[in-house]
C-alpha cells in the first residue's frame, strides 16, 4: 500500500458581514472585497455585494479562484464553496427570498447565474465536480424553482434559460 503525502497551501475565508448604506436604503455597499496573495502562487478574489438580510458564505481553497456576488434580496442565504484551481462563480440575482448554494470541486469550473427581473422566490443548488465544467443559468420560472444541477466529469457546458 502506497501512502501519498501532499502539502497544500490553504486560504480559508468566510464572508458573513452584511452592510447597508444608511443614507440610501436601496444602495448596496461592498461587504467584503478581498484579494489574498500567499507566496505569489495562491490568489483568490472575492467581491460580495448584498442587502441587509442575506447571509453570505464564501469558502475558497486553491489557486486563482474568483467569486463575484451582487444580490438584492429581502432575506436569504448564499453559500459559495470552491475547492481547486481557476474556478469562477458570478451571481447577479434579485429576489424577495433567495437560497443559492454552489460547490465547485476540481479545476477550471465556471458558473454564472443571473435574472433580469426580481422574483418572489429563487432557489438553486449547483454541484460541479471534475474539470472544465461550465454552467450558465438565466432567469427564473416555476420549472426552475428549487432546481438542483449536478455536473460530473470533464469538458461539459450547460446553458439553462428560464423565461415566463
Amino acid at each position: 500500500m502506497t501512502v501519498l503525502s501532499v502539502l497544500f497551501m490553504v486560504d480559508f475565508s468566510q464572508a458573513q458581514t452584511i452592510g447597508l448604506d444608511q443614507s440610501n436604503k436601496t444602495a448596496l455597499t461592498p461587504v467584503r472585497q478581498q484579494t489574498t496573495n500567499s507566496q505569489a502562487v495562491q490568489r483568490t478574489t472575492k467581491q460580495v455585494y448584498t442587502t441587509r438580510k442575506v447571509n453570505t458564505t464564501v469558502q475558497q481553497v486553491g489557486n486563482y479562484n474568483q467569486v463575484n456576488v451582487d444580490v438584492k434580496a429581502y432575506s436569504g442565504q448564499v453559500g459559495l464553496h470552491q475547492f481547486g484551481n481557476k474556478n469562477n462563480i458570478a451571481v447577479n440575482l434579485s429576489s424577495l427570498v433567495l437560497r443559492e448554494n454552489v460547490l465547485q470541486q476540481g479545476n477550471n469550473h465556471n458558473f454564472v447565474h443571473t435574472n433580469m427581473r426580481a422574483t418572489r422566490y429563487q432557489s438553486a443548488t449547483v454541484i460541479q465536480r471534475g474539470s472544465n465544467q461550465n454552467l450558465i443559468m438565466q432567469g427564473q420560472n416555476r420549472m426552475s424553482k428549487n432546481m438542483i444541477v449536478n455536473m460530473r466529469g470533464r469538458n461539459q457546458t450547460v446553458i439553462i434559460r428560464n423565461f415566463r
